[in-house]
């Protein structure tokens, strides 16, 4: 169970700390001032010396010259802002990205703009909100484009391409980093705020390819990067760095050179008085410690962490530390205690509103639980989980709104663009088509031909064009629905189809003679064994060879998705209830059945499925909404699991009033088992 903070994909302290404090300022001016002097020799000091750096910035801040620039005001904000988040100033940091956008408000200054949604987008992507952030980000990047400061541009090209890669479109994300790479080396100076940004360039690659599962080409990165950074005396770099370097190192399954690079990190957050850069790396090192049943190490490290996270007032760090020492006492034996500080963790995310990591720790409780055998608990804590989860889906969909709003009104401009353009092709076309009539009138039958056969190759190239335009337009819609991995659709893809398959529902009654839609959701058992016994590598070829035996058993109209990690989700469409059985009992044995046989390798695996007809038989549809569907269809997977795994559990049917209907859909699944209101099947899988 790797319960660390510090992951590519959750609420990150030190990621954002990492990219902010890499917000270098680009000159103002040919001849700048004393003031823009001082303020660009304390940026300086302050990513080797913060501690003395920040004091002298805060008192410029407060008491700026008279004949102070705008443009000085403003850089000194941009400098001081990520030095703040980087000592755990968070209020004080968002007080001065505010005073910021006024600036910008106030001075019609575009690299204001642009920063203080640089900066907006990479809070809400390190706090989960990934429509946010893409919203903010598609704004800053045309700003940026505007100008005229490549390093500005730069900048925010990576924060874009971070989240690119998150919302899944990996290929464009790495481009546009390595894009931003490619023009700071194309034109090479000795600038420290240019090798500072080719520093972050190398790091954001690096965090990009462990976002996606490939830690050793991003530990290729994160060692270049932080070479660079010892060289230029950026010690504030090389502690964000071979903290990512220690989860490249645990994703890898290495843990001590993992706790090596912890270690590294925490020292230098110490030196400098670092609190959340300590208790981040002090998790981390819990983290490894429990990956090796290391217990007295794991509950030390928590210990210290939390004491740490105490004094410095952060929430997030807390609520993961309490939630650590927890599963360790639990792990340990001791359930009473550990239940306590695990909840108590769990309350301080709550009462922080921390929905991600609220959300990792209720999961985290969940698991402890089952191991414990205490499944009725496991299967509460799961329930508050997926609410939990299904709250910052509905979140996330809202958002989702407005960003096809933000798109639909950018497509809208570039239509308006693309008319005027055919205007004055028709314009010229109409003048060069006068002038060639001329010159046919003049010309003999010998020339005609020889310009029918020039039109006719030039006809040929504008149809090669449009075909390659064609294909590169599939390209970018394959890219963003499909997991690069497996290439199966992925969750982006079903929110899509989710309009369409309810328009369907609207027409379809809900008897037993009338076919029906199944949603199925679908686990590895015990998948982190195999890539703890075999290596993620071998763990990569199981999610893509049993893709693909998934897939074998579906018809062409059915839906295949990976929906995360090890799950996979099957959309059947229209299908009767007595080939149900028979298709999900196909895909049991499509995996059980044969052995994953790689390099001479020999891997068993089995799968444990929940399914939900739908609808569901004596319940309308109208009263169902998709968080609700994919919940209880998450249920029923958890039953199929902690009842013996390799098996399928489906919900068919319901029998009771109104009250007992919202009782159900509330997710009190074992209680209407038990009082015989829900029709459920069981399919097992083949004997092992």
């Amino acid at each position: 169970m790797k319960l660390c903070i510090c992951r590519p994909n959750q609420a990150i302290p030190i990621l954002l700390f990492a990219s902010l404090v890499n917000m270098n300022v680009a000159p103002a001016n040919a001849n700048p001032s004393n003031f823009h002097s001082q303020i660009e020799n304390l940026q300086k000091l302050g990513e080797s010396q913060p501690n003395q750096a920040l004091p002298q910035l805060n008192d410029l801040n407060q008491h700026p010259p008279a004949a102070a620039l705008e443009t000085d005001l403003r850089d000194l904000l941009l400098v001081l802002i990520p030095l703040n988040f980087y000592q755990g100033n968070k209020s004080q940091a968002n007080l001065l990205i505010e005073a910021l956008e006024k600036h910008g408000d106030r001075s019609d200054d575009p690299v204001s703009r642009a920063m203080v949604l640089n900066y907006k987008a990479k809070l809400a992507r390190d706090e989960g909100r990934l429509s946010e952030a893409l919203i903010d980000i598609e704004k800053a990047l045309p700003i940026a484009q505007s100008i005229n400061d490549r390093l500005i541009h730069i900048q925010i090209k990576n924060t874009a391409g971070e989240i690119y890669s998150l919302v899944g479109e990996f290929k464009k994300g790495l481009e546009l980093i390595s894009g931003a790479l490619a023009e700071l080396d194309s034109r090479r100076d000795n600038a420290w705020q240019s090798e500072s940004i080719r520093i972050d360039s190398l790091f954001a690659i690096g965090r990009l390819y462990l976002a996606h599962k490939q830690a050793q080409v991003a530990l290729d990165y994160f060692l270049k990067a932080e070479n660079l950074a010892a060289q230029s005396g950026s010690l504030l770099k090389v502690a964000a760095i071979a903290n990512y370097r220690g989860i490249a190192y645990a994703d890898l399954d290495q843990w001590n050179q993992a706790k090596t690079a912890y270690l590294e990190s925490l020292n230098i957050g110490k030196q400098f008085g670092l609190l959340r850069i300590q208790s981040a790396n002090l998790n981390d090192l819990a983290d490894a410690a429990l990956n090796q049943s290391n217990y007295a190490e794991c509950e030390k490290f928590a210990l210290e962490s939390i004491r740490v996270g105490e004094a410095d007032h952060e929430n997030d760090v807390l609520a993961v530390a309490y939630n650590t020492i927890g599963i360790c006492h639990m792990s340990m034996g001791q359930l009473v205690k550990g239940e306590a500080e695990a909840k108590k963790g769990i309350e301080i995310a709550r009462a922080s509103n921390v929905l991600p990591i609220l959300e990792a720790t209720l999961g985290d409780l969940s698991e402890a639980y089952e191991k414990s055998g205490q499944y009725r608990k496991s299967l509460s804590a799961l329930r508050e989980k997926d609410q939990v989860a299904a709250k910052m889906f509905q979140h996330e969909r809202e958002l989702s709104i407005t960003e096809m709003k933000l798109h639909y009104e950018n497509d809208l401009k570039q239509q308006e663009i693309n008319r005027l353009e055919h205007q004055n092709n028709l314009q010229r076309a109409e003048i060069a088509n006068r002038n060639l009539q001329k010159i046919i009138a003049l010309l003999t039958v010998v020339l005609s031909m020889f310009v029918s056969g020039v039109s006719y190759f030039l006809y040929k190239k504008v149809r090669s064009s449009n075909r390659k335009l064609l294909h590169a337009n599939r390209d970018l819609l394959f890219q963003s629905t499909r997991d690069p991995l497996t290439g199966l659709l992925n969750r982006r893809a079903f929110q899509s189809e989710i309009k369409s398959i309810s328009q369907e529902f609207l027409k379809r009654s809900n008897d037993v003679t009338t076919p029906h839609d199944v949603l199925i959701l679908l686990d590895i058992d015990h998948f982190k064994t195999i890539n703890d016994t075999y290596g993620h590598k071998a763990g990569d070829f199981v999610l893509v060879e049993l893709s693909q035996r998934l897939q074998r058993n579906l018809r062409e109209k059915d839906r295949l998705m990976r929906w995360g990690g090890e799950e996979f989700l099957i959309y059947l469409h229209q299908i009767s209830i007595d080939s149900i059985a028979l298709i999900v009992e196909r895909e049991l044995n499509a995996i059980g059945s044969a052995p994953f046989i790689e390099n001479d390798v020999t891997i068993h695996a089995t799968v444990s499925m929940g399914f939900v007809l739908l609808p569901i038989i004596g319940i309308e549809e109208k009263v169902f909404n998709w968080e609700k569907i994919l919940h209880l269809t998450d249920l029923a997977l958890y039953m199929a699991k902690t009842s013996g795994r390799n098996q399928a559990i489906g919900i068919e049917s319901f029998k009771g009033t109104k009250e007992h209907v919202a009782q159900f859909i509330d997710g009190d699944l074992q209680g209407a088992i038990d009082h015989g209101r829900v029709s459920v099947r069981r399919i097992n899988g083949p004997l092992q």
